[in-house]
C-alpha cells in the first residue's frame, strides 16, 4: 500500500532526515523510536547523490517501507 509522496526542500533538510520525517508521520512513531536510518543507507552518500543529480531514483528498505527517493520527493510503500 502506497502512503503517498512527500516533498522536501534540499536547502531545508537532508534527504535522510526527510525520509525519517515521512516515515514518522505515516507511522506516528517519533524519530528517536525508529531504527537509525544509517543502519539501512549511508545518509551522507544519499545526500551527495541527490545533490549531484537533476534526475535520480534511489530505492531502499527502511522501517517496514520500500522507500523511493527522487530529486524532490520521497515515496513510501508499506512492505507486505
Amino acid at each position: 500500500m502506497e502512503h503517498g509522496c512527500y516533498r522536501w526542500e534540499h536547502d531545508a533538510e537532508s534527504v535522510a532526515v526527510a525520509v525519517a520525517d515521512a516515515v514518522s508521520s505515516v507511522t506516528n512513531v517519533p524519530h528517536d523510536e525508529l531504527e537509525p536510518i544509517h543502519d539501512r543507507v549511508d545518509g551522507d552518500a544519499l545526500n551527495a547523490l541527490v545533490e549531484r543529480s537533476d534526475d535520480i531514483r534511489i530505492c531502499f528498505e527502511y522501517a517496514g517501507f520500500d522507500v523511493e527517493v527522487r530529486t524532490d520527493e520521497i515515496r513510501l510503500t508499506e512492505r507486505p
